[in-house]
């Protein structure tokens, strides 16, 4: 386990392999070139509740040896690297986001790896801002909400058994006309910025919500919200809160000593 600041990092396992390809060997002979070894390391970076992560990037290892100081580190890449802030989960709001980083192979009576030590990029939820807010939620019907980048249009609002609510809408955005920069994070995660509150201020849970139609600036669908459980108690809803967000990328630091290796 490794504390940094806000973020703690815990190492999840190893998975190494060995390969030995015979279709490209001459007769009688075997070559070290058609040996290969791969080892992955897989981690995970946890967040406090009040600085959300939204992904990872690719993590860069600075010192990677074995218990017999053999290096680990595999040899430099020759050409450029696209770097992505992500991890798989389409900018989702999360506390736990799991990476891995790959390794060449320990050498031959290697127990443990010593110290493994590296950066990661992260991005991170650093503030919400409400953009759009609308009252009296339950009697609007047809109407459209603009904020300075987004904008609402509410079809309706439906109550459902058991104190479930649905919002009809189409969420719209200013964005890239390129394709090639679209940002489908903004898509995947409108559930997630979108809240439901009775006249007291208490939350309705997000149970996610059903496109119709959708692109990387335009949303249609229906969103749904419930109960949120836990003894919580909640009125009628009251107002709809778009949120906008406020992002920032940060190198974590991480140090992992005396691993044990598979």
């Amino acid at each position: 386990m490794d504390y940094r600041g806000p973020f703690r990092l815990a190492a999840n396992s190893f998975h190494y392999n060995k390969s030995l390809n015979f279709a490209t060997l001459p007769r009688n002979q075997l070559t070290g070139s058609q040996r290969s070894e791969q080892m992955s390391f897989m981690f995970s970076v946890v967040a406090e509740p009040k600085l959300p992560l939204l992904g990872v990037g690719q993590a860069k290892l600075t010192v990677a040896v074995d218990d017999q100081d053999n290096s680990l580190l595999p040899p430099p890449v020759q050409y450029a690297v696209y770097e992505a802030y992500h991890g798989g989960y389409y900018g989702y709001r999360n506390l736990v986001l799991q990476t891995q980083v790959q390794l060449v192979g320990p050498g031959p009576g290697a127990r443990a790896v010593k110290q493994l030590r590296g950066t990661l990029p992260v991005t991170l939820l650093a503030e919400q801002k409400p953009e759009i807010v609308v009252e009296k939620i339950l009697e609007v019907k047809n109407k459209k909400f603009d904020a300075n980048q987004v904008s609402l249009e509410i079809d309706e609002v439906k109550e459902g058994p058991g104190k479930t609510y649905q919002v009809t809408m189409t969420a719209r955005r200013g964005g890239a006309k390129d394709p090639n920069q679209y940002d489908y994070t903004w898509t995947n995660s409108l559930h997630q910025r979108v809240e439901l509150t009775d006249e007291k201020g208490a939350k309705f849970s997000s149970h996610g919500f059903n496109w119709t139609n959708g692109t990387p600036t335009s949303v249609q669908g229906t969103f749904m919200f419930g109960e949120p459980g836990g003894g919580v108690q909640v009125g009628k809803p009251a107002k709809l809160t778009y949120y906008g967000w406020v992002t920032m990328q940060h190198q974590v630091e991480f140090e992992f000593r005396d691993l044990p290796l598979p």
